[in-house]
Order: C-alpha cells, then sequence, then structure tokens
C-alpha cells in the first residue's frame, strides 16, 4: 500500500497487533495553501507478530502479486515474450523485496 508522511517515519511502528513494515522512500514535492512542501512517498505491509524476515518479503511481494498471479507467471515464463518480462519484472521485485526486509529489519535493530 502507498502512503505520504510530512515528517520522516520509523521504518517499523506498530498499530492493532501487527507491524507496519515501511519502505520504498521517495521524496514528493507537493503543493498546498502555504506553499511547496516535501513530503515523503513510501509502501507498506502490515504483517503479524513477531516481525521476520520472511513475513516482510512474503507480504511485500503478496502486496503486488496475488498467489494466483504468482503461479500464472511461472507457468507462462516460456511461453511468450511477455510472459518471460513479467516474469523478469517479478523476480527483481522479489529481489528488491528482499533488500527491502534486510534494511527494515536493520533499521528496527538500531533503535
Amino acid at each position: 500500500m502507498k502512503s505520504e508522511s510530512i515528517e520522516s517515519l520509523q521504518a517499523v511502528s506498530y498499530s492493532r497487533g501487527k507491524a507496519v513494515c515501511r519502505y520504498n522512500y521517495t521524496k514528493i514535492a507537493r503543493d498546498n495553501d502555504s506553499g511547496p512542501v516535501t513530503v515523503i512517498g513510501f509502501d507498506y505491509v502490515m504483517i503479524d507478530l513477531p516481525i521476520s524476515r520472511s513475513a516482510i518479503i512474503d507480504a511485500i511481494i503478496n502486496d503486488r502479486y496475488t498467489k494466483s498471479a504468482e503461479i500464472a507467471m511461472i507457468n507462462n515464463k516460456d511461453l511468450s515474450d511477455k510472459g518471460a518480462a513479467e516474469y523478469a519484472d517479478y523476480q527483481a521485485h522479489r529481489a528488491q523485496a528482499k533488500l527491502w526486509a534486510e534494511q527494515i529489519l536493520a533499521e528496527q535493530a538500531a533503535l
């Protein structure tokens, strides 16, 4: 899921018995009534406690792809150029999800 904040947020916070894990931060220029302002855009997932690397990775991947979409990409990767491209994008997202999970856990450990 995507969100924005005018202030810097920790990578992990807790809400309703779940961990809110934030990643993929970007600065976004916005105009408001007071003039231009920079906000922080980010993606986030909510996972059950306790937090683990695999749970974060699964949540990030599942935020973009359903399980049935994952299975379809795996099965269609060799059938067409489009299928191969979709599978390559999926694999790139999986690799990025692993990096984000490491960043989230490193920031949480530093607190």
